[in-house]
């Protein structure tokens, strides 16, 4: 197999042809990039099946080269030194996410995967992107929710309401079963909030699309359409 490594690191490059020869003896290194521009330049110029792709080089973005990658149809695999590029690499279609510094055997795994024909690698990347991902990541309109086995991907509009606490939150949403996570969301509570999420007690955010009414006789209650009663708390009141 033929692969293009792109860093801007060249230590990185150096280390990771190490590996590549002790380690994956078929695959042979036919170019070195450090940018986007050497990096679109080597893509035109050398053959390859895959390549690692750094999420940060010297000119800008690695992701700027996902495009010509998909359009000669060239397997990517992304490589950084932090997770938090990992939900864009997904979407990117990458078929693997390696962490810095490079553990052998994820190398290995990534590079079988990069040799395989069966057309579906996103699978696989998954199962590369499950320890990297926070329990609940929000992005734009969706919002990604990871539990021991699965990645859920998410309408926000499809969450009628959540309860926190103890260190777990339970999504209960529209037309599904409801999700638990392993994570007290406070820290996420804003972002819900300009989703147009409300929070009537520290137990509950709810999506004010799913309330019918405010019931304030003996007490203070949100009605939702489906007639679940949420207390709200004097001081949210």
């Amino acid at each position: 197999m033929r692969t293009i490594i792109i860093d801007s690191d060249n230590a990185s490059v150096e280390l990771l042809k190490k590996i590549l020869d002790e380690n994956c003896p078929d695959v042979k290194v036919v170019s070195e990039a450090f940018s986007i521009d050497s990096g679109a330049n080597s893509l035109g110029r050398y053959r390859c099946d895959f390549i690692f792709l750094d999420t940060l080089l010297n000119d800008g973005s690695g992701f700027s080269l996902i495009p010509l990658t998909t359009q000669l149809g060239i397997k990517v695999i992304i490589t950084s030194e932090s997770d938090k590029f990992a939900i864009r690499a997904f979407r990117s279609n990458a078929i693997y996410y390696l962490l810095k510094p490079f553990d052998y055997a994820e190398l290995k795994k990534a590079v079988k995967i990069a040799g395989s024909n069966t057309g579906s690698e996103q699978p696989y990347f998954l199962k590369s992107l499950v320890p990297l991902l926070p329990p609940l990541q929000a992005i734009k309109n969706k919002i990604f929710l990871r539990t021991e086995f699965n990645i859920y991907l998410l309408d926000i509009k499809d969450i009628i309401l959540i309860e926190t606490g103890r260190g777990h939150s339970r999504f209960f949403l529209n037309g599904q079963p409801h999700v638990d996570i392993p994570l007290n969301i406070d820290k996420y509570e804003n972002s819900l909030l300009r989703s147009g999420f409300i929070r009537p007690d520290r137990a509950h955010l709810v999506n004010s699309d799913y309330i019918n009414r405010f019931d304030i006789t003996g007490g203070a209650f949100i009605v939702m359409k489906d007639k679940t009663r949420i207390p709200v708390t004097a001081r949210n009141i």
